[in-house]
């Protein structure tokens, strides 16, 4: 089952993971978030909002391909690298980072999916 990694689930050093990004858009009346990894978008009227939508939609999404057999055909296809505990990229490991880009009113952050 896919959940979104933090915290304790990082630091039990066993399963595997995967790094997504969300890229958030402010817009007139609250949030865009896109995860373009999975071509899953989401919005709400606040950060946090919005960000708990798509991790509940990637979740489901992550889940649901699970399910059917499909999660190594789409991840080879949209080019998405498994990792284990050890081979997670140390700047991934620690806390959620916010990076702006050069779009105004627009900010994404790199999550851990443990799947």
């Amino acid at each position: 089952m896919a959940r979104i990694a933090i915290g304790k689930a990082i630091n039990e050093k066993n399963g595997i993971f995967i790094i997504l990004t969300n890229i958030f858009i402010e817009e007139d009346n609250g949030y865009v978030v896109k995860c373009p990894e999975l071509g899953i978008s989401s919005q709400g009227d606040t950060i946090e909002e919005s960000e708990k939508k798509i991790k509940d939609a990637v979740c489901v999404f992550l889940n649901s391909i699970e399910s059917i057999g499909l999660r190594d055909k789409i991840f080879k296809e949209k080019n998405i690298k498994i990792y284990k505990y050890k081979e997670i990229p140390k700047k991934e490991s620690e806390a959620i980072s916010i990076n702006m880009t050069d779009e105004e009113n627009t900010f994404y952050r790199k999550t851990l999916v443990a799947i």
